[in-house]
């Protein structure tokens, strides 16, 4: 229930650029200052949502000469930012249904059934660094390029140090209440307390008390490393990457990792390069999983671990029943794109991960993380968009330029009739897309999900 506020918390106050806590132990090292690590996949490196970790450090124990309290004090202003209480339906078959499910009663319920969560949250605050103070303050401080957070980074370009500037904060002690809506009249409602320590007690309701001052949300800036001396820099430039460089304020092409220059095009290669046949599967796959949004997280994470042994050359084999306990409605179709994938199935029940890198491997472990980006509503939209061809190609052409130009606005020409139709008017709704007859325009925090829907509409139907 916790994911799930915080989840729509993010949503309503800026989605691209405050990043959900995800529990409440993570909360706790959450705050200015905090030292966090963005985990990048290498064939992901061209978009710019990534996985953030949290640590236990923050940055006076990684700096050569740490600063003062006061020094860090000074540079951090606090007010109140708005009143937050509200009441959401939540599919068990959504993207928090594993949680939710588990978190209310250990049973299987059928696809029917929602999780009415109602957070009352009240005044929330934020807490945020004064940048340019912190560039002035930090001028001449360097990084403990041998502090054991820092040194397994210097070779590793697949993290990056991250810098928490910005914090949101509950005001008060707040509560999270979960209801559980039975198909008919049945009903149930039980509740779970849980203390400051996050001790957990069954009792009649369903509840969660979270204590004052927890963390719910936060911003970061990816940090520039001189791994000559430690100097540093915060990339405040959107678009800009942070990581370990001979020398500060580089071009990005000289940071340690791919290049942005391995885009969309390249990696979707291997579905527009299927035959008919192998790319309807695949989008008959691709249905289903939106459909059960839950399936994404896990199947997101078994494709990252099988591209992590390929690249470590290691030979990787699961059982079927593994792979029940560890995704959701796991069922033919899935199995289906898993085969597509790479793996394979033995008839003593033994799964064999992917043997070798190809094309359609990339292009499905690509696919599922720009999905598993996306909210139930804009995979709702999406599953709708790839039943739907001649609307979907329309929107393929119009979307284009917003992915080309990365702008939130575009002019476009044409008949943009596909905007009245059932599928055109469910996307505008929900992606908050807007035309007035010679411009189109995305809302800056629907960006990127708008980008996603191009990019997988455009894999599927672009060559059909």
């Amino acid at each position: 229930m916790f994911a799930a506020t915080t989840h729509q918390v993010v949503k309503s106050l800026g989605k691209d650029s405050l990043t959900p806590v995800r529990s409440v132990d993570g909360a706790y090292n959450i705050a200015p200052f905090s030292v966090v690590l963005k985990e990048r996949r290498r064939r992901l490196i061209f978009w710019k949502r990534t996985k953030c970790l949290t640590t236990e450090f923050n940055l006076n124990m990684i700096l050569s000469t740490p600063w003062t309290d006061d020094e860090r004090t000074s540079l951090v202003k606090k007010w109140t930012l708005a009143k937050f209480d509200f009441e959401t339906d939540f599919s068990l078959n959504g993207k928090f249904g594993i949680d939710l499910h588990d978190e209310l009663l250990d049973v299987d319920f059928d696809a029917s059934r929602t999780v009415t969560v109602k957070s009352t949250l009240g005044e929330l605050s934020k807490e945020e660094v004064d940048l340019q103070g912190f560039i002035d303050a930090t001028r001449n401080r360097t990084l403990d390029l041998k502090h054991q957070l820092v040194a397994p980074l210097l070779d590793d370009s697949s993290k990056t140090l991250c810098l928490v500037t910005g914090v949101v904060r509950l005001t008060k002690e707040a509560s999270i209440v979960g209801k559980k809506s039975c198909k008919g009249s049945e009903e149930l409602n039980l509740t779970k307390v849980a203390n400051e320590n996050a001790e957990v007690q069954e009792s009649k309701d369903k509840s969660l008390m979270i204590p004052a001052n927890t963390a719910l949300a936060y911003t970061v800036y990816e940090l520039q490393v001189s791994k000559q001396n430690g100097r540093f820099s915060l990339m405040l430039v959107p678009g800009q990457r942070g990581g370990f460089v001979t020398s500060l304020s580089v071009d990005l092409d000289d940071i340690d990792g791919p290049s942005d220059a391995m885009g969309a095009t390249t990696l979707f290669q291997g579905i527009q390069t299927m035959s008919e046949e192998g790319r309807e599967m695949l989008q008959k796959c691709t249905i289903r999983i939106v459909q059960v949004p839950k399936c994404l997280d896990p199947l997101n994470d078994l494709l990252h671990k099988a591209a992590d042994f390929l690249e470590m050359n290691i030979e990787k084999t699961s059982t079927m029943q593994s792979l029940r306990d560890k995704i959701p409605s796991l069922d033919d179709i899935l199995l289906d794109f898993l085969t597509l994938a790479g793996f394979q199935k033995q008839d003593d029940e033994t799964i064999v991960y992917p043997v070798c890198s190809t094309e359609v491997f990339e292009s499905c472990e690509l696919l599922v993380s720009l999905l598993n980006e996306l909210g139930d509503e804009e995979l709702e939209v999406m599953a709708t968009c790839l039943q739907d061809l001649p609307v979907s190609q329309a929107i393929i052409t119009a979307l284009r330029p917003v992915w080309e130009s990365d702008q939130c606005e575009v002019t476009l020409e044409g008949d943009q009739s596909w905007m009245t139709t059932d599928t055109g008017r469910r996307l505008t709704e929900v992606f908050g897309v807007d035309y007035d007859g010679h411009c189109l325009r995305v809302p800056a925090d629907n960006l990127l999900d708008t980008q996603a829907l191009y990019l997988v509409l455009d894999a599927f139907l672009a060559n059909v």
